[in-house]
């Protein structure tokens, strides 16, 4: 029997002998799956301390805003539109200094402006100041924020690359996106051009006839538009105003409506004249090819579609988008309709184009009498087990309940989407799962997010109430707290952190709700997150800090409330090492951005000899920016601005002990570089105000100042 060699003690080893090997530890790291965990809601603790908003502070209260950015001081037109207050609206017209347009969107995932509200709403008298900004805006208004922050492209490869589809690739291993998803919202406004898209969403959304006319008289090219999107009114429900628009053009033979048409979507209880079989299903041209049995589907009093239908049978008659009018009855103000339909054992679950069932219809316009009948009479079937009811029904749940559409949403998620409360109360109580996915592609979002991200109270309420995880994470980690905070919901965020959810929570970049917050410039996020305990200086998986992304994206505002009311790190560097002070240096020289270098450094004591990984300092970036010196249209007086404002940001930086003779890891100096770059307005500075040393050291190519005045 061999026995085990005794080890020697470290003590023990004599002199000579060399010690065993000692094998490396290694680091405890937590597991991804661990990392992000969903908790059950049970766990979550109350945090009542939180202030509670009834509705959102921003958009639909009048506390008070302190400036942010100009594009966040836009926004403040659709609480003037949403709190009927045309006094505050004509102040933000006038307030060119600090407002770009009112017309800016709402959110990221809401592209609502005050225009759209007001259609909405039915405010006339607003929507006549905002058609005539529309029309004639102030040509002196200030610009959209300078976004510095660049989105890291990773490439794109289309069908014929590869010969097949691919995804696209992110800006990290391990599904992240990185400052990317700091910087995806669009510093644009609507204008004078977009005008066939706002009389386009006004008939989508059953608008009056009053705004309708206005529309039309404001917009006069849009209106031909109308005649060709008819179909959209038809199939969502709308049949008054479709019959109105209907018989401005059915004696038009261009577009292809005829008589029939128009009054089945017109008539209460008159009687039809029908002078031919034929006519009853006669398609339009460019509508689709609606016919009136599609048209009569969508009216309440079903006497007329057994009419139409009694003279041609033809109860599964397609539109060019492949819908039925089982579809259209699905979207019937009244069940008539669909119940006559559904009596003639007509498919429930026969999809369109899209793949929509008339369940998806019926809850995406918010028929929630239909969607129940629907489910109802699909139970009732799935009970009588027959066989080929039974396989669909395995397969898609009651009605289509458990089916995507070729969008990649379920019918709850249509009904969150459009804001049907009734349509998710008959959806949940049928077996619709509460916290079903959407596709990858997608974002793989719950239900619960995508009504955080619309800013949907009542509906987001009522899901937690019937146990939608409130820790659930996407397909980036992003939770339901997160999409509120990117979008700005600060009523929701409020409820969700009064609920227990965690303030901290960040995403798979380490992106925190914090991060988004200040990134999309929401002052009431901010707070409220701050409040629950968020840490303000965390940095991401890109070294980038909260401070950072809301100066990157030009919330200076924001910046102002952190470094004054909270303790924040001002000297903060990206992952290329760049401060606070090369990054203001590196915006577009104005009077803008030297006031902002004179704040950062005057007020808040940046250090101005940091260097970043290169050995570059922040004279080196003033050197590299060209800003106004190319460009051949200026006066003499925008010469003479741009020159000031290049001395004004130097002599700042040289009173705060930045260094004009530093030499950068290339050996250059802020000199060389000014040269090399065409900067001659610092070379001026340099040589006249600063008092250089002019040597003969030579760079890292060999060249000396000499070579570089050549």
């Amino acid at each position: 029997i061999k026995k085990r060699r005794r080890t020697k003690d470290i003590n023990e080893i004599t002199e000579g002998e060399k010690p065993a090997k000692k094998t490396a530890t290694k680091p405890i790291t937590t597991a991804k799956a661990q990392l992000f965990k969903v908790h059950s809601n049970r766990l979550l603790k109350e945090n009542l301390g939180i202030i509670n908003y009834r509705k959102d502070p921003f958009f639909e209260d009048t506390l008070t805003v302190p400036f942010i950015s100009s594009i966040v001081q836009s926004k403040l037109a659709i609480r003037a539109v949403l709190i009927n207050d045309s006094k505050l609206l004509k102040t933000l017209i006038d307030d060119v200094d600090h407002v770009c347009s009112v017309h800016v969107k709402r959110s990221l995932h809401n592209d609502l402006a005050a225009i759209h509200y007001a259609i909405k709403n039915d405010n006339i008298e607003m929507l006549k100041i905002l058609i005539e900004d529309l029309k004639t805006p102030k040509t002196d208004r200030c610009p959209f924020p300078t976004v510095s922050m660049t989105t890291q492209s990773t490439g794109s490869a289309k069908i014929y690359t590869f010969g097949f589809r691919t995804a696209p690739i992110m800006a990290g291993r391990g599904v992240k996106e990185g400052n990317n998803a700091l910087n995806k919202d669009d510093m644009r406004a609507y204008s004078k051009y977009d005008s066939s898209e706002i009389v386009e969403y006004a008939i989508k959304n059953n608008c009056s006839r009053q705004i309708y006319d206005l529309l039309s008289e404001a917009f006069p090219d849009a209106r031909n538009e109308v005649y060709e999107q008819v179909f959209q009114i038809v199939r969502s429900g709308y049949r008054k105003l479709a019959a109105s628009i209907i018989g401005e053009i059915k004696d038009n033979a261009f577009y292809g409506f005829n008589y029939l048409h128009h009054q089945v979507l017109l008539f209460e209880n008159e009687d039809l004249t029908i002078n031919r079989a034929a006519s009853v299903t006669k398609k339009t041209k460019d509508n689709f090819q609606l016919t009136p049995i599609h048209c009569a589907a969508i009216n309440p009093n079903s006497k007329y579609l057994k009419q139409l239908l009694n003279i041609m049978p033809e109860y599964n008659i397609l539109d060019k988008y492949e819908r039925r009018p089982i579809h259209f009855a699905a979207a019937c103000e009244g069940p008539e309709p669909l119940e006559y339909l559904l009596s003639k054992q007509v498919n429930f679950n026969d999809v369109d184009r899209g793949g929509n069932s008339p369940l998806h219809i019926a809850v995406m316009n918010g028929r929630a009498i239909n969607a129940e009948i629907l489910l109802r009479t699909a139970k009732e079937k799935a009970e009588s087990n027959d066989s080929e009811d039974q396989v669909v029904h395995q397969k898609f749940g009651l009605a289509s309940i458990n089916r995507m559409n070729k969008s990649r949403f379920y019918p709850l998620h249509l009904a969150v989407l459009n804001d049907h409360l009734e349509c998710v109360k008959v959806l949940l109580e049928f077996g619709a799962k509460v916290d079903v996915l959407t596709s990858t592609s997608s974002g793989k979002l719950t239900s619960l997010m995508l009504a955080c991200q619309k800013g949907y109270f009542k509906i987001v309420k009522y899901l937690i109430e019937n146990n939608a995880k409130v820790e659930a994470r996407d397909r980036f980690k992003r939770t339901p707290l997160i999409h509120a905070c990117m979008c700005g919901n600060a009523h929701i965020v409020s409820y969700l952190l009064r609920m227990g959810a965690n303030a901290s929570a960040f995403d798979s970049s380490l992106n925190t709700a914090l991060h988004y917050a200040i990134a999309y410039g929401w002052y009431f996020c901010v707070r409220l997150l701050i409040e629950a305990g968020a840490n303000v200086n965390c940095v991401n998986s890109w070294q980038t800090t909260c401070l950072a992304a809301g100066f990157l994206k030009g919330h200076y505002g924001l910046c102002d409330y952190l470094l004054t009311e909270h303790d924040i790190d001002i000297n903060f560097k990206t992952d290329d090492g760049l401060t606070l002070v090369m990054l203001t240096v590196g915006l577009e020289v104005s009077l803008s951005s030297t006031q902002q270098l004179d704040y950062v450094v005057t007020k808040h004591k940046a250090d101005c000899t940091c260097v970043d990984a290169n050995g570059n300092n922040a004279f080196h970036y003033l050197a590299t920016n060209t800003s106004g010196q190319r460009s051949f249209n200026m006066n003499v007086q925008a010469k003479h601005t741009l020159r000031d404002n290049f001395f004004k940001m130097a002599q700042i930086l040289l009173d705060h002990k930045c260094d004009p003779n530093l030499m950068n890891n290339k050996a250059q100096s802020p000199l060389m570089i000014a040269l090399e770059s065409g900067n001659f307005i610092l070379v001026d500075y340099l040589i006249n105000i600063a008092k250089i040393e002019i040597n003969a050291d030579t760079s890292h190519d060999g060249k000396t100042l000499l070579h570089y005045f050549a």
